[in-house]
């Protein structure tokens, strides 16, 4: 697969999403049928579509899920690659087409606040250096989201959005909230995550007798 795309995408990244449902046959579908639709802005939209499930109300160990294929792409991401590569067992992975329906009944409305607030703006904060560096960013919020931790997945998961429509459309106002997001969310991670290591050990040492 080669690592560049053509521009054929110029609809907003909601009506995309939601567009995804149109080709569905029978009731369910594959992220390889969400990957097809998404053309040259796929490394974004999937960025933005791994991170949704965690900006909404939703059953425990949904941040494992969907945290892993988060640090795929964002790894990509660092490597400068502009076109995904997911490997099969994930792209044939299935979903019901009535969860992601409801996903996005609930995503949309949030995203088309955020779309019609974006415009192109300090644009020099966007070059394939700089998506390095924010694939790196990606990575660190991943871990965020997987780690089972109370509240560590949402702030993390909020700024991959923000941050990834950014980058489609060059929004560097946008791109500097959802950077202030992540590095809140990834503190409070450090701090409870500390807590809890300081706290375990604590146990073990008085269990131990030390």
């Amino acid at each position: 697969m080669t690592t560049e795309a053509p521009r054929t995408q110029s609809a907003p990244i909601s009506q995309i999403l939601r567009g995804v449902l149109d080709h569905v046959e029978g009731e369910t579908l594959t992220i390889g049928d969400i990957v097809s639709a998404l053309g040259d802005r796929a490394m974004a939209i999937l960025m933005i579509l791994f991170s949704l499930p965690n900006c909404v109300p939703v059953p425990p160990g949904v941040g494992l899920v969907f945290g892993f294929p988060m640090i795929l792409v964002a790894l990509q991401m660092v490597l400068g690659r502009h076109l995904p590569w997911l490997p099969g067992v994930l792209l044939n992975r299935r979903l019901k087409a009535k969860d992601y329906a409801r996903l996005m009944d609930v995503a949309e409305p949030r995203l088309k606040r955020v779309e019609a607030y974006l415009k192109p703006r300090y644009t020099f904060l966007f070059s394939d250096l700089a998506d390095r560096f924010t694939g790196a960013f990606f990575v660190l919020c991943a871990v965020s989201v997987i780690l089972p931790l109370p509240g560590s997945n949402f702030p993390p998961a909020v700024a991959a959005v923000l941050m990834s429509l950014a980058i489609v459309e060059e929004d560097g106002v946008v791109f500097s909230i959802g950077v202030v997001i992540g590095v809140i969310g990834l503190a409070y991670t450090t701090l409870v995550g500390g807590a809890v290591i300081w706290g375990a050990v604590a146990a073990a040492r008085a269990f131990m007798g030390f």
